[in-house]
């Protein structure tokens, strides 16, 4: 009844306020909470409205529940809907929308097929639409993506309601039959991808000014995600089983366009955009069934049609009419100068937990504040209200804020108060080494915490239950774990997981906790194993899975713990490390070196260790010196990562300057040798190609997973395409090389698959004969925080210089090869957030070059390249003024061509195993690291300036360290000022990818786990502090003191690493 008599009851001023409530109880909660309480200045009056329809990939089961259950008019049209399907889909949608008593995991797989996906969607839009107008809300004009064009033609008038259900069902069962394909979404604008448009795949979408869609068959797709990758643009395969808006569309196209001509058509009577044009439909288009087979077939330009709505001279407000917020946080990259208020979502992100109707009203008052009149005698029909007595406005001197721009600056002070200076070319290289360092410390009994907690993943070779034993005696309280089929409690403190079961781990940890036994300590023994005559590629999976995996796991799992207290986690192996110069090592178990050095980068509270060591019988006293010896490290908190134990010794992990004169002669190259690049006309690989093709005539099998037309195709192929086409530009590179003085043979090969490595070779022995020398340079860079990093992806960026390396020493060991170059990366070495898998990649290399060198076979090299410059996109991408400072830091420290090609040269006449390119000094850059690995209590100078950092924050209703912390952050990465308490991340223009900067900003500031879920679960400044539960005592480190932190030549690598997503750059390794 209040409600009621202030709107129904009350001019309207511009100062404007609304709260979701259930009753005047929680009515004063509301109006007493920032977060709950939408408000501001707002001067439109009668303002325009614009429906947007939401396409596929929204949908999810229970979509609108609340609707259905709560409002007549929703479920009204919902009925009806479902009723005039039953014919076409042979069933009740409703069962698979609203599985009550059903499975909803059947359901969830039932909806995901387009013949069913795309009716579903049709039917809540239009549902929601029809709740919406029955309010008072009709709109001025209209959009939908893909099929949400359907929603809009029925509302225009175009078909009918019988006959757009029965069209969409059609079109969906249509869709569904065409052969499998895939689609790839890549943060480039439409330009700039068509380039990379090799044969077979489509522009599918343009969705926002740098966010396009491409399809076409899996093969195709899985190329251009892997091209894209080695030049450093980060792409995501989108979760769809057909490549729609494809050519993989056109043998359906006749029977739809027949389907179509069947049904009545109208002219529309609401304006809507068009996504074939990108502006307003005409009536002949609207009315033309090879329009709408267009429509199916060709590029979705809702970034056009988008720009078309919001340059209307009525600047409409934008409502969703759809599951999610996907068309609104595009509608916002759109408007930069528009207020935040105008893109509106109706229906809550799945991950959401609001009810449905609440989510639905704040969506009304949302669009109430922005100016849009609403019936609302309409929207309490059926009700019996009366009006009440409540305040008048007292006109208070209320605070408001002006909207704030929307210009984001992406790379804050990249370069302030950094001075590079450029070492001369002789003095970049270093070799990583051992010394022997006994810590003092190290020699006497350490000091246990009272009750430590302790988990140990026991090992076969019996050293696991030795420190048990000791742990134990010491009075620490000790938890096993061994590999088995699944989770299960073994016994008291003993359990047993699948290693390569994500979410054993995750159970493993919730039932130490449940049972006060959360560890602070966790030595992983998993990659200690016996002597074995099997070769090590046979061991390569099991190890992969007790090692790589098995952290990477780990890793998730305690980022779901929200750690807060510091954890100490030790990861041991045998024969991994070669210290003593000829070991017989074991390479496949240097994966676990990528989660070892990037672990702490991304879990703040985690330190992480590497033990390598020799075995010794259980119950040996060498077996009981070296199991104290690693808890003495783990207790005194050492700051080395890498550690190794050779008998009594101690050595720790290093990097030697090693000056390297020039070479003289030609080394190990010989003219017109037959050298085997893979990623030869890419990056580095294209660059000593060339090297190679101008000084020795050499004759080239390059290798690439793009295709390249037949030779007598290239004249037409340039002549259409134009010299800017990715595959006109391979073919211009391979007669360059060619008029350098090379003979090429360009080779389509996957170099991971050992059946397309076998084919390449005996190309090369038929054309050239014998291949005398190889350059691995072909490599996928990284991307993705642990917590959600998927072990597929992870697998698709190891394999090419992983599986690629076990599968070219198979195809090439008959071959007299003069040397083997692997190109491996600093990340190796250094790390880098977001790069578990690429740092593992690469630490494979590493330890491959190592392994190499004590049997029989050619000169093996792994080279840690730097960063390179002057090749690769990195120089010809237009940037912003703030990623300008960025590229220009680039270009004015990295390694360019020339100085590479020198670098390589001095390498090959020096026969060791690794070396490290570093333009600049690098032994400061691996303390750093070393001291950040290790290092993980939170730092008390870092607090005592938190007051300086929150002064910055001044947005509406912060009332705490805490919330003023947080919306500084989202400041920083969102581009925006003045962030309120009740501000929502995602209506401010953020997602997810953004939301992964403020984690990892975050996560420096207040020195705790963030899982990114939380960021759905509390999207507000409030409630996302509220989440993160800070006590009263805890301060965070201030932004500032992060960011000097960041300005070290390591972080900036690591920004730059991260930057790739914005701004592509040449991988160091390829």
């Amino acid at each position: 009844d209040a409600a009621w008599t202030l709107q129904a009851g009350r001019r309207l001023f511009n100062h404007r306020r609304a709260v979701v409530c259930r009753d005047a109880q929680d009515a004063q909660a509301a109006l007493a909470d920032p977060a709950r309480r939408e408000g501001g200045l707002h001067d439109r009056q009668n303002a325009a409205l614009a429906f947007m329809f939401t396409g596929q990939g929204s949908q999810y089961v229970d979509m609108g529940l609340g609707l259905y259950e709560g409002e007549p008019v929703f479920r009204a049209e919902v009925d009806r809907c479902c009723e005039l399907l039953r014919g076409p889909l042979s069933l009740d949608l409703r069962d698979v929308l609203y599985p009550r008593g059903g499975d909803p995991a059947a359901a969830a797989e039932q909806l995901k097929q387009t013949r069913l996906t795309q009716p579903a969607l049709f039917v809540i839009e239009y549902a929601l639409a029809r709740l919406w107008m029955s309010w008072g809300l009709a709109p001025m004009a209209m959009i939908g993506h893909s099929v949400g064009e359907y929603v809009a033609a029925h509302l225009a008038g175009v078909f009918s309601l019988a006959d757009a259900l029965a069209l969409v069902a059609e079109r969906g069962r249509l869709m569904q039959e065409v052969a499998p394909g895939a689609m790839l979404a890549v943060p480039l604008a439409e330009a700039a991808l068509r380039a990379y448009l090799g044969p077979g795949l489509d522009l599918a979408g343009v969705n926002a000014p740098s966010s396009s869609v491409v399809a076409g068959p899996v093969e195709a797709i899985g190329r251009l995600e892997q091209d894209l990758a080695g030049r450093g643009i980060t792409a995501r395969p989108l979760h769809t089983s057909h490549a729609f808006h494809s050519a993989m569309m056109d043998p359906i196209l006749p029977a739809f366009v027949e389907r179509v001509r069947q049904t009545e058509r109208h002219p529309p009577t609401v304006r809507f955009v068009s996504n074939v044009t990108g502006t307003w439909i005409t009536d002949a288009e609207a009315m033309d069934p090879e329009y709408w087979a267009r429509h199916l077939r060709g590029t979705v330009r809702f970034s056009d049609g988008l720009r078309t709505l919001l340059a209307h001279e009525s600047e409409p407000v934008l409502l969703e009419v759809g599951p999610g917020n996907t068309l609104a946080s595009l509608a916002r990259q759109h408007a930069a100068g528009e207020r935040a208020g105008t893109a509106v979502a109706s229906l809550r992100h799945p991950r959401e937990a609001q009810p449905d109707r609440a989510f639905l009203l704040r969506a009304l008052g949302k669009l109430w504040l922005a100016g849009v009149n609403i019936d609302w005698a309409a929207m309490h029909a059926g009700e019996r209200r009366r009006r009440v007595e409540v305040p008048s406005y007292p006109f208070e001197r209320q605070r408001y804020w002006v909207e704030p721009n929307r210009e984001r600056e992406l790379v804050d002070s990249l370069v302030q108060g950094f001075s590079p200076r450029r070492r001369e070319l002789q003095d970049w290289f270093y070799q990583p080494s051992w010394r022997r360092f006994m810590d003092p410390d190290l020699l006497f009994p350490p000091s246990f915490p009272k009750e430590g907690a302790w988990l140990l993943f026991l090992d076969e070779t019996g050293l696991g239950s030795v420190l048990a034993e000791q742990l134990t005696a010491a009075g620490q309280r000790v938890a096993t774990v061994q590999p088995g089929p699944a989770f299960k409690v073994a016994g008291k403190d003993q359990f047993e997981i699948d290693p390569r079961g994500r979410g054993d781990y995750v159970a493993l940890l919730k039932a130490l906790r449940d049972g006060g036994r959360k560890p602070g300590f966790i030595v992983h023994l998993w990659g200690l194993t016996p002597e074995s005559a099997d070769p090590w590629p046979q061991r390569f999976d099991e190890s992969q899975a007790l090692g790589f995996y098995s952290l990477l796991f780990l890793a998730q799992a305690l980022s779901r713990e929200d750690v807060k207290q510091p954890v100490q986690l030790a990861v041991v192996t045998n024969h991994m490390q070669d210290v003593m110069g000829g070991e017989l090592t074991c390479p496949e178990k240097a994966t676990v070196l990528g989660p070892c050095r990037v672990i702490p980068e991304e879990l703040t509270s985690v330190a992480c260790h590497s033990f390598d060591i020799e075995l010794s019988a259980p119950g040996s006293p060498e077996a009981a010196l070296v199991s104290s010896r690693i808890v003495a490290e783990l207790v005194a908190g050492r700051l080395e990562p890498m550690v190794a134990y050779r008998g009594s010794h101690r050595w720790v992990q290093s990097a030697e300057p090693t000056p390297l004169p020039p070479a003289n002669g030609g080394g190990l190259l010989r003219d017109r040798g037959v050298y085997l690049v893979t990623g030869g006309l890419g990056g580095i690989g294209l660059v000593f190609s060339r090297h190679l093709a101008e000084t020795r005539n050499a004759r080239l099998v390059l290798t690439g997973r793009s295709s390249v037309p037949p030779r007598e195709e290239w004249e037409g192929w340039l002549a259409a395409r134009g010299e800017k086409d990715a595959t006109s530009q391979r073919i211009l590179q391979i007669r360059s090389l060619e008029s350098a003085g090379g003979e090429v043979l360009y080779c389509v090969a996957d170099v991971a698959r050992l059946e397309d490595m076998q084919g390449v070779v005996a190309q090369a022995r038929a054309r050239f004969g014998s291949i005398q020398g190889l350059i691995h340079s072909a490599g996928v860079a990284g991307g993705g925080i642990i917590q959600l990093k998927d072990p597929d992806v992870a697998a698709r960026v190891m394999a090419p210089k992983v599986q690629g390396t076990i599968v070219l020493d198979e195809v090439l060991k008959e071959e007299p090869l003069d040397f083997r170059v692997l190109c491996s990366s600093t990340a190796a070495l250094i790390g880098g957030f977001g790069q578990v898998d690429y740092c593992a990649a690469n630490a494979f290399l590493d330890a491959y070059a190592h392994s190499a060198r004590g049997a029989a076979g050619p000169p093996t090299f792994s080279v840690n390249w730097d960063t390179w410059r002057e090749v690769g996109m990195a120089v010809n991408t237009p940037v912003s003024g703030s990623l300008q400072m960025a590229r220009d830091f680039n270009l004015k420290v990295g390694i360019s061509p020339a100085e590479g090609v020198d670098a390589l040269s001095r390498i090959l006449a020096a026969g060791l195993p690794q070396l490290a390119v570093f333009t600049m000094d690098m032994r400061p850059l691996i303390w750093q690291a070393q001291t950040r690995r290790t290092a993980v209590k939170p730092d008390a100078a870092g607090a005592a300036s938190a007051v300086e950092d929150q002064a910055a924050a001044v947005g509406e209703g912060l009332a705490n360290d805490l919330e003023r912390t947080v919306a500084v952050s989202w400041e920083r990465i969102l581009g925006r000022k003045s962030i309120g308490v009740n501000d929502n991340f995602f209506e401010l223009g953020g997602d997810s990818l953004t939301a992964l900067q403020v984690i990892g900003l975050l996560k420096a500031r207040l020195q705790r786990e963030i899982p990114i879920v939380m960021f759905y679960e509390a999207p507000t400044v409030g409630l996302l502090a509220r989440a993160l539960g800070e006590k009263p005592e805890d301060k965070p480190v201030a932004l500032d003191e992060v960011e000097q932190r960041a300005g070290t030549r390591l972080e900036l690598m690591q920004r730059r690493r991260r930057g790739r997503e914005v701004e592509p750059a040449l991988d160091p390794s390829r």
